[in-house]
């Protein structure tokens, strides 16, 4: 679970910016 919300995060985060 931690390994896919890291990964959620950082795709998140590199379209968001």
């Amino acid at each position: 679970m931690e390994v896919m919300l890291s990964v959620a995060g950082f795709t998140a985060g590199q379209t968001d910016s």
